[in-house]
Formats: structure tokens, C-alpha cells, sequence
């Protein structure tokens, strides 16, 4: 078990250190002791009860910190959340002329005290049914990272399901719910959305029977569920319905089990729900009138039994309550200068493994004005693009969080290269985990617990590594050494039959010239800025910048011919983008968009990519590392 000879491995790109042979040589103050040669062997009894120890530790998981001892249990069953959100199909029915045209005074634009809205779509007072409007939401829908779609729906356009009645406006929402599923599978190549329905209160009275329950299951079957089956969500199982719970309809004893769907209800406190539509934590701003209760909503995020958890950017019914539509109001960030989105998403981020589904209020619910959908907005001074910006970055964060703890082995105390290998980096893959870990999970005892066991397991392994460092201890404020890179050489550090253990290290012949590879540029920017020369870091980024080619960083190992030939990498983009927020400097837009299409299923990252934005089929922990330490800085 003594550090073997060197396994070096030769690519054109000595700049990757996850798969090549690119180094620097700096010095940590993390590690002490001698320096490390390539020769270097301890006698054997003494490493093995070293190690002996060390897979006890991490075996039992226990991490001792400032907030207590934490207990790390296994993480194989932590799963990637899903993103949804709720669509309202409600908009701009005219009923003069029994059509959807859209508009002002058109149905749910202002057309009533109940329809009072004060933010204006940034595609205008748009119609619900309109293929146009569909592809334009869809397409932001997909850009913002979700991939669930909730349909509010007002039923058939009856007054019960069972008995026959007038013709509604529920009726043309029926409709436009119709088409969008229509639309959903004409196009579900470019899309790939999983759709649920929510049964809002559409019975005037607010009370069903069961035959009244019966009709509207068979009609959801025949209508949607049947017909469409490929398109929607399942949930334990079976395919997913949901019903707007609002205290008087459908409470939890009320509903009829039914043996083909999965049923949840939504709805606030104090009503009896399975899933809470959304909570404002401690962010009310104001409220009055009668029938409200602020502190129903002002709570702390809630995790369903089953892993859903809703969140809202902000929540604010004045308007309606002025206008005559409502006894009373609530007021939650109203003016979205308070954080209230970002808050709740780092909630989520913090708890993400015990979540499974995070559900938006909403995409479009203008009159309570929780919408993310792109718009003009009358109280906030912030762009139409704030909040959709904010989302796509921390439904990636979330899921790339994940798929870090998801790759965690208990017993190596390391995390994977990959999702199946059984090969482990100490540097750079599991050096930058244990700094994205600890980033994202600042007030998280589990995440720190396990960036504390990566960073104990590292320290056990190399003890002595002295003067041999890797390029990416430059991330840390806390460096002191030189800002130049030389090549790196990769070592097998120590092996089973199932488990290889490795190390990228910076001490091989040649020094990485910051004009050949954009990596190389954004590290020494931010080396050299963190050691106070802003002057010299803004020459080294505007350096790495001037590769950047639209797509991505067309370096060498992207020009010259070898394997990464017109490939570009995924880290060069987290790298651009993490060195450009320590800079204060602008970053690319189309750069940054790039870097999110590249989110794996798993919540990993996508290594290379072509100028198409197809991609390579594998996730890496060093790639997600970075891109986490990007999006969250």
C-alpha cells in the first residue's frame, strides 16, 4: 500500500486535470510534513493500521464540529429532485366573440375585481390558447430547468361533473388545457415535459359526491390520462392527480381512493393537505382586511412525507383586495427586495436529499403576483428576466448538490469520478467536492459532515505531501503560493480489486502557458487576485475571455488536432464563470446558458460538448464540482 509508481496519462489538453496530465506547483497549507517523491514508501504495517482506523471512522460516519456530531447514513437511495411548476391556462378568452384573442379585459386581464393584474407579461396580455404562446412559455419553461408542468384545471364546464349545466369559462379552459396536451405530444421531442392536472374548486358550492368524484376521474382517463399516458407525471407509481384544497372541497377524508391515480391535495394551512402550496417563511410584509392568516404562510418550508416541497418568489394579493375581489391580503416581498426566492431556494438546496419534487408558485399566477414567467413588473425595479434568471441556476445547484452526495461512498469516505466507477480522486475531484460541499452547505451539518470526512480521508492518504500540489488549490482565498502552473502527472495512490484511489499532481516537467488553454488563464486570474493584484488577474481573464468563442473556449487542445479536436470542455465554462463574479466582471450570457444546458439527467455535468450543444454521454464529480462552485459564489 505504498504510493506506487507513477500511472501517467498523455492527452493534448495537460490543462484537464480530471483526465490528462496537467499540473502546477504550489504549496498548501492544509497538508504538512515532508515532501512527497515519487519513491516515497512507508513501511507497510504502519499504513495499514492507518488505514484500519480511517475506514472506521468513515464506516460509522461520525464528523465532529462546531454545531455537534453529525451521523452520515448511506446515500444510495438519494435521488435527483425533480422541477416543477404551476401553469394556468386561464387567459384571454374573449367572451364577446367566444374566442381566445387576447388582450386587456379578456378573460383574467382585468376583466373583473377577481381578475386584477398589475404586471404585464413580457409577451403582452396573451391568450392561453394560442400555439405561439405555448411554444414561447415552454421554451422559458425548459431554459429555467423544469421539467413538470402542474395544469390548473376548472372541469368540464358544468356545474358538477354529473349534471348537465351551462357552458363557462371552465369550459374554455378545458379547451386550451386540451390543446396544450395536443401541442405537448406534436412536440414532445423538443420538450420532454411530464404533466399533472390540479382540479381546482370548480363547484360552486364546493362539494362533491362520490359519483360526482367518479365522473371526474373517468372524464380525466378519457380526456388526458388515457390519451396522453406518455406525458404524464407519475408519482409512486401511478399516474398523478392533484386538487386545490380550499378548506371547504376536498378535504383529505372527502376524497375516494382511486385505485388508478396517485391523488394529492394542495393547499396552505391551516387546511388539511397532503402537499403545501407554499410558505413565505419570515418575509410578510404586510396584511389586513378580514379572513387572512399571515402566520399560516409565515413559516419555514415544508417537506411532504414524500418528498414535494413548494416555494413561491413572493406572494401579493393587495391589488385583489383593493379592487373588491378579495376580504383581505397578504403581502410577502412584495417589492422582491428581500430574497424571499433566493431564501427558499438555499432552503431546498440544504435539504435536497430528502426531497424528490420542487413544485413553483407559479409560472403565470398574475393576481397573486407569484409569477416567474417573464414580465414588466409594477412594484419591483428589476428586470423581466429576474426571477426565470435565478431559477435555471438554483434548480442546477440543487441537483448537482445531489448528485455529489448521491456519489459519496461511506466506507472509501471519498466520492466516485463518476457514477459507477469505483475510481476516486483525491485531487482535484474530491479537493473541489469537499469546496463546492461546504459553499452550498454552509448552515448544513450533513453536507459539511461530508466535505469534513472527504477532507479527512485526503489528508490520511498524503499525509507528506509537502511541495506536491495540484493547480486547483489556487481556489482557496487562503493561498499563498505561485501563480504558475507546471504539467501534472496523474499517480495511483493505492488499490483493491474494486477500489483504485488517485492524485493529479502539479510537478511534472513544462510549465501551462495562460495563452494556450482558457483554464490555465481564469487560474492564474484568480490566484493573482486573490493575492491582491487585480491589475495583472484582469490581464489573465480578459486573456482566457479572448478565447471564448461564442460556443465556448477554442484553446489549444480545442484547435490543435488530438482527442479534445473541436470538443469544448464544460469546466472551462464554470471556470470563466466563477473568475469573472471574483473579478466583478460581465459574463457572457450566452456562455452561461450554454453551461447550464449542460446538466446531465443525474444532476451532474456534461464533460465536452460541440458546437451542435450535443454532448458526450458522461458526468464527472471534478466538472459538477466547478460548476457548483460557479453558479453559487
Amino acid at each position: 500500500m505504498a504510493f506506487v509508481t507513477p500511472v501517467i496519462w498523455a492527452q493534448n489538453d495537460p490543462s484537464r486535470v480530471s483526465c490528462s496530465s496537467s499540473v502546477l506547483q504550489i504549496r498548501s497549507s492544509e497538508f504538512y510534513g515532508e515532501s512527497l517523491s515519487r519513491n516515497y514508501t512507508r513501511p507497510l504495517t504502519v499504513l495499514v493500521v492507518i488505514l484500519i482506523i480511517v475506514a472506521a471512522i468513515v464506516a460509522y460516519g461520525w464528523v465532529t464540529s462546531s454545531g455537534g456530531t453529525t451521523t452520515i447514513k448511506s446515500t444510495t437511495a438519494v435521488t435527483t429532485p425533480l422541477v416543477g411548476t404551476f401553469l394556468y391556462l386561464w387567459y384571454g378568452y374573449n367572451f364577446t366573440s367566444h374566442r381566445w384573442t387576447g388582450g386587456l379585459n379578456t378573460s383574467h386581464w382585468n376583466d373583473s375585481p377577481s381578475g386584477v393584474v398589475k404586471d404585464m407579461p413580457a409577451i403582452g396580455y396573451y391568450a392561453s390558447l394560442n400555439n405561439n404562446t405555448l411554444a414561447t412559455q415552454l421554451s422559458e419553461i425548459k431554459e429555467a430547468g423544469i421539467s413538470v408542468i402542474v395544469v390548473s384545471w376548472w372541469g368540464t364546464g358544468n356545474t358538477t361533473q354529473s349534471v348537465g349545466g351551462a357552458a363557462t369559462l371552465d369550459a374554455a379552459i378545458d379547451n386550451a388545457t386540451l390543446n396544450l396536451f395536443r401541442y405537448l405530444e406534436e412536440t414532445r421531442n423538443q420538450w420532454q415535459f411530464k404533466v399533472a392536472i390540479m382540479v381546482e374548486p370548480f363547484y360552486q358550492e364546493y362539494s362533491m359526491t362520490p359519483h360526482d368524484y367518479a365522473k371526474l376521474y373517468g372524464y380525466l382517463g378519457a380526456h388526458y390520462y388515457g390519451p396522453y399516458s406518455d406525458l404524464i407525471l407519475n408519482w409512486q407509481g401511478k399516474p398523478l392527480v392533484t386538487f386545490f384544497n380550499t378548506g371547504t372541497m376536498n378535504r383529505l377524508s372527502e376524497v375516494p381512493v382511486n385505485s388508478t391515480y396517485t391523488v394529492r391535495l394542495v393547499g396552505g394551512y391551516p387546511n388539511q393537505v397532503n402537499w403545501y402550496f407554499w410558505e413565505g417563511m419570515n418575509f410578510l410584509d404586510s396584511s389586513g382586511g378580514t379572513n387572512v392568516t399571515p402566520s399560516d404562510y409565515e413559516r419555514s418550508l415544508n417537506i411532504s412525507s414524500d418528498g414535494e416541497v413548494g416555494i413561491a418568489p413572493r406572494y401579493d394579493d393587495y391589488y385583489l383586495w383593493q379592487a373588491g375581489g378579495r376580504q383581505g391580503y397578504m403581502r410577502f416581498d412584495h417589492n422582491m427586495s428581500e430574497g424571499m426566492y433566493s431564501s427558499e431556494w438555499n432552503n431546498v438546496l440544504e435539504e435536497g436529499r430528502n426531497v424528490s419534487l420542487i413544485l413553483i408558485y407559479s409560472w403565470n399566477e398574475y393576481h397573486e403576483r407569484t409569477a416567474i414567467e417573464p414580465h414588466h413588473d409594477f412594484s419591483a425595479n428589476v428586470s423581466s428576466t429576474y426571477l426565470l434568471d435565478l431559477t435555471p441556476r438554483y434548480a442546477a445547484l440543487t441537483k448537482a448538490t445531489i448528485f455529489l452526495v448521491s456519489k459519496y461512498s461511506l466506507h472509501v469516505g471519498l466520492i466516485s469520478e463518476t457514477g459507477s466507477s469505483q475510481t476516486y480522486w483525491l485531487y482535484s475531484d474530491n479537493f473541489l467536492a469537499t469546496l463546492a460541499l461546504r459553499q452550498v452547505g454552509s448552515f448544513d451539518p450533513y453536507l459539511i459532515a461530508i466535505a469534513d470526512n472527504i477532507s479527512a480521508t485526503n489528508l490520511f492518504y498524503v499525509p507528506k505531501l509537502g511541495i506536491a500540489t495540484n493547480q486547483y488549490m489556487v481556489l482557496s482565498s487562503s493561498w499563498t503560493g505561485p501563480c504558475g502552473f507546471d504539467s501534472a502527472r496523474s499517480y495511483i495512490v493505492a488499490q483493491s480489486s474494486n477500489v483504485q484511489i488517485n492524485v493529479t499532481l502539479n510537478n511534472s516537467t513544462g510549465i501551462l502557458l495562460d495563452s494556450d488553454y482558457a483554464d490555465i488563464a481564469f487560474l492564474t486570474a484568480i490566484c493573482l487576485q486573490h493575492q491582491g493584484n487585480h491589475g495583472e488577474a484582469l490581464t489573465a481573464f480578459n486573456l482566457g475571455v479572448g478565447f471564448f468563442d461564442g460556443i465556448g473556449f477554442a484553446d489549444q487542445p480545442f484547435t490543435n488536432p488530438g482527442p479534445s479536436h473541436d470538443q469544448y470542455q464544460t469546466y472551462k465554462l464554470a471556470l470563466y464563470v466563477y473568475a469573472g463574479k471574483l473579478l466583478s466582471q460581465p459574463v457572457n450570457q450566452a456562455a452561461l446558458a450554454t453551461l447550464l444546458k449542460m446538466q446531465a439527467p443525474d444532476g451532474g455535468f456534461y464533460t465536452g460538448y460541440y458546437a451542435n450543444l450535443t454532448h458526450d454521454n458522461s458526468s464527472n464529480t471534478e466538472t459538477t464540482s466547478l460548476v457548483i462552485l460557479a453558479l453559487s459564489g
